[in-house]
């Protein structure tokens, strides 16, 4: 797994008094937080997997490369 990925759980909450609870606004707000979070996994992810690509795509080419002859 990629270096820096954040393993996310959601977990429940004590209950709170009505006053206390959140507003639809701040859920939202939440909501659209943990999204964000999701697309900078994806990106974080797909960066790790782009760089494992490369290198095997540089480990293939010395690998068939003709080395130099000796003069």
């Amino acid at each position: 797994m990629p270096p820096g990925l954040r393993l996310v759980t959601l977990q429940r909450t004590s209950r709170k008094p009505a006053d206390l609870r959140p507003s639809p606004l701040s859920h939202k707000r939440r909501i659209r937080n943990a999204l964000n979070h999701k697309v900078v996994d994806t990106v974080v992810i797909a960066n790790w997997l782009a760089n494992q690509a490369l290198e095997a795509f540089v480990q293939v080419q010395a690998a068939v490369t003709p080395a130099p002859s000796a003069i």
